[in-house]
């Protein structure tokens, strides 16, 4: 599904937000990664309650959750996928802002305005690609 590159049917949707919960199954027997698991569980949920898997909204999603939230996005935005090509960092944060107060924490997207204002995107700010593995020499 990862590489579908048409929309998703509601079936493929609902076995797609499936990946947090997993993920979180999976982490949760490392005890050093115990303090990621509430941003592994709760990544796509959202300020108004409307997100994913379990609902909560506002405080009840930790400030690292909400951060980790707003960088997936961005990340989701600003790279290629089969299913469109990526955005560059203004229109990116332009999603962001447009969300911020229902699906996004607004202090953690000022914050990311603030740091691309400051340039601290600058080098990255080259068209990024998903990695290409590179077929090996036979020997």
């Amino acid at each position: 599904m990862l590489k579908k590159p048409g929309v998703l049917t509601n079936e493929e949707f609902e076995l797609m937000k499936r990946h947090t919960v997993m993920g979180y199954e999976i982490v949760r027997q490392v005890k050093q990664l115990a303090e990621m698991l509430p941003g592994i569980r709760w990544h796509h949920e959202a300020l108004n309650g409307k997100g994913y898997p379990d609902g909560i909204s506002g405080d009840e999603i930790p400030l690292m959750t909400r951060i980790i939230a707003v960088a997936d996005t961005f990340d989701a935005v600003t790279t290629d996928r089969p299913y469109q090509a990526g955005s560059d960092f203004p229109k990116a944060l332009e999603i962001l802002r447009k969300h911020a107060g229902s699906r996004y924490d607004p202090v953690v997207v000022d914050a990311m305005h603030a740091s691309h204002s400051k340039g601290a995107f600058h080098k990255f700010e080259t068209r990024r690609t998903p990695l290409v593995p590179v077929p090996q020499a036979k020997s």
